[in-house]
């Protein structure tokens, strides 16, 4: 009798196990031979759910983002004004590792890797998705969700490179500027 597979449940648990490999390697770096050794299944059964690394890795970011939703959700939940949940949600960010520092880290070494308009139009719906995720969570305008998205990209940049103590007081700064807009 011929094994069942749940495909919705593989293809999740390939997406999900993939991230640290292209994370802790680089996009550059990770074959889809690599990825399957990683996962311990056929390359085989890899490429019949995804056609190129750069499909996977796409979906893989797709899920990355569903996740950096559901997380802004659980750490902000019992924030009551948006100036309460900018503030957490920087904090969060600066002290934890979440999936949005991986998401970010992952998007800007797929930038290295392919040409320059396929990469912009691309990653303007990844940055236009996650701005409105911003919004939508923080309950501000379009505008000041950009704003954040800036800040705290340059955050997560510089938090990856450098010592966490080098960002507290410019963190503080920002911070101390938008609790004059949100109250």
């Amino acid at each position: 009798m011929p094994k069942i597979v749940d495909h919705d449940k593989y293809r999740q648990y390939v997406l999900e196990n993939c991230v640290d490999i292209f994370f802790q390697r680089g996009y550059r770096n990770v074959t889809l031979k690599d990825i399957a050794k990683h996962l311990n299944v056929s390359v085989g059964s890899l490429y019949y759910y995804f056609p190129s690394k750069k499909h996977l890795f796409i979906e893989m970011y797709k899920m990355l983002q569903k996740k950096a939703k559901e997380e802004f959700h659980e750490i902000l939940k019992d924030c009551k004004t948006p100036y309460e949940k900018i503030e957490k949600f920087v904090n969060t960010i600066l002290e934890n590792p979440t999936t949005v520092q991986k998401q970010s880290i992952l998007i800007f070494d797929l930038v290295r890797e392919e040409s320059p308009e396929i990469v912009r139009k691309s990653t303007f719906q990844f940055i236009r998705q996650f701005a409105l995720i911003l919004q939508e969570e923080l309950d501000i305008s379009f505008e000041q969700s950009q704003m954040i998205l800036v800040f705290v990209a340059g955050l997560i940049q510089g938090n990856f490179i450098l010592n966490k103590k080098f960002f507290r007081p410019p963190v503080k700064e920002f911070l101390e500027l938008l609790k004059k807009d949100f109250k």
